[in-house]
């Protein structure tokens, strides 16, 4: 049997988590004592105050080792505020960045700072922020309210691609050469060596231009820009 002191008064203290064979603790006492600390625990929660009523809305309330008279049996309720989490998905990316959590009703009122592109890395994609739809919706940057759990996703523009266009320019034979490679800049692009020829003239190279002057000459190999003609 659990035995109480004569005059004594009982503390009960509700775990308030929802399940179901509920679970409690108590503390008995005659005089003003200091609640016991808190043994609950629950996950995705943080434990804030006792409260009179499992609403937490009662207006007796306590905190963690607050002192209490004794002088009446009491019911006192957990409080508890939610953490919630932001995952980060790389999308692709590699490895993503760490997870950010905030706690309900103690500094979720701060938006967080959600992380740049950091070690992600896309190849031919460039990292334009997070969505929580992965490949559509808005692309958040910067700060960001955390209001619950959630994914973000990392959000890849694809990079500009770039041909290269051969003209043969008026020639009479030979075979204009066909170059079907989408290029990215920086890629390195083969000019082709196929043969035309143009009755009453000698060919001089591939220009950027049709009159051979005040333009780029190419041959061999040169690397792609992102404004090449």
């Amino acid at each position: 049997p659990h035995w109480v002191l004569d005059g004594s008064k009982t503390v009960t203290f509700h775990k308030n988590d929802g399940v179901t064979p509920e679970t409690t603790s108590s503390q008995s006492a005659s005089t003003a004592t200091n609640l016991q600390a808190n043994s609950f625990s629950r996950s995705g929660y943080s434990f804030a105050s006792w409260n009179g009523n499992s609403s937490g809305t009662s207006p007796t309330n306590y905190a963690d080792g607050a002192s209490y008279d004794f002088l009446a049996d009491i019911d006192l309720y957990a409080v508890w505020n939610q953490i919630f989490t932001i995952t980060f998905n790389s999308n692709g990316g590699g490895s993503a960045p760490s997870s950010l959590t905030c706690t309900q009703n103690v500094d979720c009122s701060t938006p967080a700072t959600l992380p740049s592109v950091g070690s992600m890395s896309r190849t031919h994609y460039t990292f334009t922020g997070w969505t929580t739809t992965c490949d559509t919706g808005t692309v958040l940057t910067g700060s960001y309210s955390i209001t619950s759990s959630l994914t973000l996703c990392a959000y890849w523009t694809a990079d500009a691609t770039y041909t290269v266009t051969y003209n043969g320019n008026g020639n009479t034979s030979g075979s204009v050469p066909v170059d079907g490679t989408l290029y990215y800049a920086g890629d390195t692009v083969t000019v082709s060596s196929a043969t035309l020829t143009k009755t009453g003239y000698t060919r001089d190279g591939w220009y950027s231009n049709n009159s051979g002057t005040g333009g780029s000459v190419y041959s061999g190999t040169f690397t792609m820009g992102r404004a090449e003609q």
